[in-house]
């Protein structure tokens, strides 16, 4: 992996082919108590900062990777997610994961231009997912995650 810098924004690229569910790279990081724009949600209470290219891993609604994280330690594995459509992703290709998927109430909304024709057009969190989209997403979501969306399930019932 190597990362693309631009005045404008920075990306994580794939520096060779990866097949579908590689393991394409870990991160260590710094734990926060508090969510900053570039932290990772681990749990309600604890983020991390990855450090290592990782970190310029972009959103996207239709990503080609996902973050699996311990959430004792701050160390972020990062998974391709396999997609019948394509199998493997090519050498240049931008490495993308949902925001989503790893956190629950975004500390820095905004909105998506990820340009796919599933986007969802705002990226919130997952707290702010319609059922379908939590469902499109189930395998890719924290533990974290998981545990808000039971806990909001059984508290509607």
């Amino acid at each position: 992996m190597w990362v693309l810098r631009t005045p404008e924004w920075n990306t994580a690229i794939a520096a060779r082919d990866i097949e579908p569910n590689e393991v394409i790279g870990t991160a260590r990081g710094t734990m926060y108590d508090a969510p900053t724009r570039f932290t990772i949600q681990m749990t309600h209470d604890k983020h991390v900062e990855i450090f290592g290219g990782l970190e310029y891993a972009n959103h996207s609604c239709n990503p080609n990777a996902s973050f699996v994280m311990s959430e004792t330690d701050p160390v972020v594995q990062v998974t391709t997610v396999a997609r019948l459509l394509w199998g493997w992703y090519a050498a240049g290709t931008d490495i993308t994961f949902d925001y989503n998927t790893t956190e629950w109430d975004m500390d820095e909304k905004f909105d998506c231009q990820c340009g796919d024709a599933a986007c969802r057009g705002h990226v919130h969190g997952a707290k702010h997912l319609h059922d379908a989209d939590v469902l499109k997403l189930l395998p890719h979501l924290s533990a974290s995650n998981l545990r808000h969306l039971l806990k909001r399930k059984l508290v509607q019932g």
